[in-house]
């Protein structure tokens, strides 16, 4: 019995510590080009990533839930000279959804806004948001955008434009 259960343990411990599968061929690509294209806000790029039947879903614009309108707001952020996204953390993942083998990409993403002419600041209006690329081959077919979040905490739970020292320690 006990010799089973090492041999579980081992079998087990060797699962944990393989690494994870590379992702699929088309993945890379798309994520390069979508990233390249956020960047040089390359609305030509981008749109000729998305799906024809690309499905969009955004808290602070609920109005966008095609491609189309999702192109024109896009587009509209690209053309003003202090919009920007800058991408921190890229993610992939595949998984089983509802039968169906979804690939996607989370990209944790800094966004300055353009203050909407209210503020001199370039910095004024600067958020966290995370996307959710879903792809389907070399197309994305949906992106679903988290509400944008203001404050950066630590690690620890601290904010981090203050100093620790500041701040209430629970």
């Amino acid at each position: 019995m006990k010799r089973l259960a090492l041999a579980f343990l081992a079998m087990g411990s060797a699962a944990i510590a393989a690494p994870p599968p590379p992702p699929l061929p088309n993945v890379a690509p798309v994520a390069q080009r979508y990233l390249r294209a956020l960047k040089d806000r390359d609305i030509k790029t981008y749109g000729g990533l998305l799906a024809d039947d690309f499905v969009g879903a955004d808290p602070e614009q609920p109005q966008l839930p095609d491609r189309s309108a999702w192109l024109d707001e896009t587009s509209r952020e690209f053309q003003h000279p202090r919009y920007s996204v800058t991408p921190e953390r890229v993610f992939y993942g595949s998984h089983d959804v509802n039968g169906r083998f979804t690939q996607q990409l989370v990209i944790v993403e800094r966004v300055v806004n353009f203050s909407f002419g209210l503020v001199g600041s370039p910095d004024c209006c600067s958020w966290h948001r995370v996307e959710t690329l879903t792809l389907e081959g070399e197309k994305i077919a949906k992106i679903e955008r988290s509400a944008l979040y203001d404050t950066e905490l630590s690690q620890t739970g601290f904010r981090t434009d203050i100093p620790e020292s500041d701040q209430p320690h629970y």
